[in-house]
């Protein structure tokens, strides 16, 4: 409960060959991946469980990289809970598969949010379920494809969530 973990600076990483549970059975815990920090896993879920509520991963600043095929955010098929998953200032979120959460109360139980981030892709047909409005949202960020040419990023999107805004190609 309210723990918090730091991922910071050029050569700070934390490598994982297993599932990274931010808030598995409780409430405000934050992964903070900043100034070229870097975190690998094969599964993110934030906010797993009904007690886990409030959770948060913050990808921060050029260099810095969430590296995960899977990232799973709040009340879904999988899991439940609520939490947020924030790129922003230059801060990578490279994956394959993005799902956020269900509306709760009205708003989105999940929600992941690049605000002058980066959506790497490593798949031509990555899976985005945005499964509430606004629940996946791109405010002058990139979305990229490593090592992927002619990839439509218009049809990889699934569920009425998914929000471009300010965005040039």
């Amino acid at each position: 409960h309210s723990n918090v973990v730091t991922v910071a600076g050029t050569g700070s990483r934390w490598m994982m060959t297993g599932t990274m549970l931010v808030g598995f059975l409780g409430a405000t815990n934050s992964l903070l991946i900043t100034d070229g920090g870097v975190v690998s896993n094969v599964e993110t879920r934030v906010g797993n469980s009904a007690s886990s509520t409030g959770n948060r991963v913050v990808v921060s600043g050029a260099g810095s990289i969430l590296y995960a095929p899977e990232i799973r955010v709040g009340s879904n098929t999988i899991s439940s809970g609520s939490g947020i998953v924030i790129i922003k200032d230059g801060g990578t979120l490279e994956s394959g598969s993005l799902m956020s959460g269900r509306l709760q109360g009205g708003t989105p139980s999940g929600v992941i949010s690049n605000n002058g981030g980066v959506y790497q892709f490593t798949y031509f047909d990555p899976n985005v379920t945005a499964n509430s409005t606004n629940s996946v949202v791109l405010y002058n960020g990139t979305i990229s494809f490593r090592g992927i040419n002619n990839a439509n990023v218009f049809s990889i999107v699934k569920g009425s969530g998914f929000r471009i805004t300010n965005m040039a190609f």
